[in-house]
């Protein structure tokens, strides 16, 4: 069960059970009225963003895709990296940047998830 309390005050919340989201995994999680995709890159790291695609409001939990780290959007493929930058590939792979979103700080305790919001976006 997600723990809003956060660990000493410090903004870290429990969002669940590490074990529930595997390789290249994608969920949901609402942290202090804060709606978030949480996904797992294809090497283990927990990341998570703002939950919809800043190019048109697609809910990236139902759209989004792991690719390598990123998750990408499956509507116009809006690629979202563990640090909240957004860019669309160029046919030549070059990454051209569109926006930032809010990616908040993710880590995984004792085999829970954690994410940690900024006090600014709570």
């Amino acid at each position: 069960m997600p723990d809003d309390r956060g660990a000493a005050g410090d903004g870290w919340h429990d969002i669940g059970a590490a074990a529930d989201l595997p390789s290249r995994g994608v969920a949901a999680a609402e942290v202090a009225g804060i709606e978030l995709v949480v996904w797992r890159a294809a090497h283990g790291t927990l990341c998570a963003a703002a939950r919809r695609c800043p190019h048109l409001d697609a809910d990236l939990v139902v759209e989004g895709v792991v690719d390598g780290g990123d998750l990408v959007c499956g509507m116009h493929f809006w690629r979202i990296d563990r640090v909240g930058r957004v860019a669309k590939l160029n046919v030549r792979g070059r990454r051209d940047h569109k926006v930032d979103v809010l990616a908040p700080a993710c880590r995984e305790v004792d085999g829970r998830m954690q994410v940690q919001v900024p006090p600014a976006s709570r």
